[in-house]
């Protein structure tokens, strides 16, 4: 079922990104990536898919649904990704 494994992936992801962030250590705000090994969510979590091979995933869909008026928190990641 697509919609099984979409969730899969997606608590994959988010999996990831909790050990990505270290408790806020590995966090940026108004950059994907710092140049310093932080990113903000949307640069963690474009890193995370590539290193991860995670294709598709609808994460972000569940983020915007979990968080109401999230998406500037999802979006407005300015800068360059490494």
């Amino acid at each position: 079922m697509r919609d099984a494994r979409g969730a899969a992936k997606a608590v994959q992801l988010l999996d990831l990104l909790e050990e990505f962030f270290d408790g806020g250590k590995r966090w940026t705000r108004g950059d994907l990536w710092d140049g310093h090994g932080r990113r903000c969510i949307r640069g963690a979590m474009e890193y995370l898919r590539r290193r991860h091979a995670i294709r598709w995933d609808p994460t972000t869909h569940y983020l915007l649904q979990a968080i109401p008026g999230g998406w500037p928190l999802i979006s407005l990641c300015a800068g360059h990704a490494q």
